[in-house]
């Protein structure tokens, strides 16, 4: 039985006093079924849900979340809300598994691809078709089931609501139907592309998203580039709209709607901690015995088209070529997370990324020294590590809603090491004065940049790193939390009158550590 065919679950009176619903694709449980046939469960990975885990520390709310597995569909069915701590509890919306998997396409092909600008990556023969197939069967529906679960578990009774992220752009809509009155705040984790993008979806698709998100009070971004594309959006696609692209006010149908920008960061001494772990020091040693005396070239990814892990490589055979004093003199780590490996994209771009590590190692290397080294793992611990022993960090994405790994490599950084970031992430908004920006589909131009790094003069790599921990100290993961918070009106922990996030809870993991999971994450 699935959540629209269901009688709502009868909330308690906690329940219908909660000053903030969250809603997420992803929520921070996940279940598995035992030997025993009983209900295990375990924190979920990945960066939005962690995020979100923060709010839910901070004060007492209502996670709506999508049940994702068939053990996750058992723990919805019994329609008992699942304690989170701190007041906070987790709902489950179970909906039909045509409905589910028709959204999960719309939203990890489509979606994900055009707005990290790599629908060429794409084997669709009819881009509009698929589009308008997964829309209408899976997208839609799953936007009206979350709003449908709220109205379900508030007894419509709804004050704030924070929706995240690209699998709920319809939500808003749907939402306000039922609540007018309620305050809706819908953060975007991943980029934000030109109009250009958009008009490559039907227009009645691209149309009733930008519909869709104006229905909010309040639209966050990662940076002002990703707000200046979407307030361009809206004037192109919504007649009628008015924009106020100076202060980021749009004006619909009486309704208006704050458009503006707060990335996401770290927290500095949950990473310093982390770094002093007895799994650190043995991370550290390991890797220490393979380097020796070499440079080291370092980048942590999951292996998602996205990250550009190939153009990367590719940049560090064009370096050894142009520059052969480094052969034999440099090693490049690669920490590479399997992700959706479900998708054909994704499937093919691991074979070719570790095939082309594989042919680099033929070309140059020798019995003696291999010039790239793939981990294909997920190690968080020995990742960590590595970033405190580089010499150069590569992040070369085609786009990054922000990317944390280029925060996490200033911060544990141990070589006064030089961050070569693409200009097409988030984090060089906060980063470029002390990065060496490049543009990511420019090979040669990384190559270089790759150079420059590893014989930069000591003095400049101080300063440089120097300025990158300080950009990052000056904007941490609370300041990100304090601005969203404040953002909700009249928002309180419930308790004591004091802001929600003073009650901030530190847990056993650390919010940057599961933030960064599957690192470098939509987040």
């Amino acid at each position: 039985m699935n959540q629209t065919d269901r009688g709502c679950p009868q909330a308690d009176d906690q329940g219908s006093r909660n000053p903030i619903i969250l809603m997420s694709s992803r929520g921070p449980i996940e279940f598995s079924i035992g030997d025993d046939g009983r209900l295990i469960q375990r924190r979920a990975d990945g960066g939005v849900a962690t995020v979100l885990g923060a709010v839910a520390k901070a004060t007492d709310t209502t996670w709506l979340a999508g049940a994702r597995s068939e053990a996750d569909r058992i723990a919805a069915a019994s329609g008992d809300a699942i304690t989170l701590g701190h007041g906070s509890r987790l709902r489950l919306i179970d909906c039909p598994q045509d409905v589910e998997d028709a959204h999960n396409e719309f939203c990890n092909t489509v979606l994900w691809f055009l707005q990290h600008s790599m629908l060429d990556r794409l084997d669709i023969e009819d881009l509009g078709a698929t589009a308008l197939q997964g829309w209408y069967n899976g997208y839609l529906p799953m936007n009206r089931a979350y709003a449908a679960a709220l109205a379900c578990e508030t007894h419509e009774h709804v004050e704030s609501v924070m929706i995240h992220d690209y699998h709920l752009y319809a939500a808003p809509r749907f939402i306000r139907e039922r609540f007018p009155n309620a305050f809706l705040q819908h953060f975007v984790h991943i980029p934000w592309p030109s109009f250009e993008a958009w008009d490559l979806l039907p227009g009645v698709i691209s149309a009733s998203i930008m519909r869709g998100l104006c229905a909010n009070d309040s639209v966050v971004l990662q940076t002002d580039a990703n707000v200046q594309n979407f307030l361009d959006c809206v004037s192109r696609y919504l007649n009628g709209a008015r924009v106020n692209f100076d202060s980021g006010i749009v004006r619909l149908n009486g309704h208006e709607t704050r458009v503006w920008s707060n990335p996401v960061s770290v927290k500095v001494d949950d990473l310093q901690e982390a770094m002093e772990s007895d799994d650190a020091m043995l991370a550290q040693q390991k890797l220490a015995s393979k380097l020796g005396q070499q440079k080291t070239i370092v980048r942590v990814d999951r292996l998602d088209p996205s990250k550009n892990i190939d153009r990367g490589f590719e940049a560090f055979a064009r370096m050894l070529d142009a520059y052969p004093q480094w052969r034999r003199q440099v090693r490049f780590l690669a920490f590479l997370v399997p992700t959706r490996s479900n998708i054909g994209a994704y499937k093919q771009h691991a074979h070719d990324v570790l095939q082309q590590a594989a042919a680099i190692n033929s070309r140059f290397g020798d019995a003696d020294w291999q010039p790239i080294e793939v981990f294909f793992q997920q190690n968080r611990t020995e990742a960590l590590v590595a970033l405190s022993m580089y010499d150069v960090l590569l992040v070369n994405s085609v786009a990054d809603g922000l990317n944390l790994v280029s925060k996490e490599g200033a911060v544990v950084n141990q070589r006064d090491g030089v961050l070569v970031l693409s200009k097409n992430v988030g984090a060089y908004q906060e980063l470029q004065g002390d990065a060496l920006g490049i543009d990511p589909y420019d090979i040669d131009a990384t190559a270089d940049a790759l150079h420059r790094g590893l014989s930069m003069p000591e003095t400049e790599r101080h300063i440089r790193a120097e300025g990158l921990r300080t950009a990052v100290t000056n904007h941490q993961f609370q300041d990100w939390l304090d601005e969203i918070l404040s953002d909700v009106p009249a928002q309180c922990c419930g308790h004591c009158g004091e802001p929600a996030s003073a009650h901030l809870i530190a847990d056993d993991l650390s919010v940057t550590e599961d933030l960064a999971a599957a690192v470098g994450g939509g987040a």
